[in-house]
């Protein structure tokens, strides 16, 4: 198990939920999203490299419903030279809603292919990687 070190609170929205009263799976996504770019803001600020999705995986454990908050529990991983792992837990209290690990690859915007991580992006996470 992932020793979690960030976490990020939202509330559900109604609009969250879809036509079988509970909250959609893609919204699950939109959750961990939110929960990553606030985790890299936090250990970067604006000294952050593009970063995209090369894999997404999540496993749903338990509905969601309208009220409800959700805190999504985070943890970097596996940081090798220009790719990362988030392992991310979505919780309503104690209770765990889904697993997720997304496989983040560092890109270069101008020559469209991804590149190596620069050195004050891998010192900003150092302290925060588990394996």
């Amino acid at each position: 198990m992932a020793a979690f070190f960030h976490v990020f609170s939202c509330a559900v929205r109604w609009g969250d939920m879809d036509a079988y009263g509970h909250v959609n799976h893609a919204q699950f996504l939109r959750y961990l999203e939110s929960a990553r770019i606030a985790l890299f803001e936090e250990l970067c600020g604006t000294a952050l490299p593009t970063l995209v999705v090369a894999e997404a995986r999540c496993r749903y454990l338990a509905e969601l419903r309208y009220p409800a908050t959700v805190t999504v529990h985070s943890a970097l991983q596996k940081v090798r030279g220009g790719s990362l792992e988030v392992v991310a837990e979505i919780r309503e209290g104690a209770r765990r809603c889904a697993a997720a690990q997304v496989q983040l690859v560092c890109f270069d915007p101008v020559r469209r292919k991804p590149t190596r991580f620069p050195p004050d992006f891998l010192a900003a996470i150092q302290g925060y990687v588990s394996d």
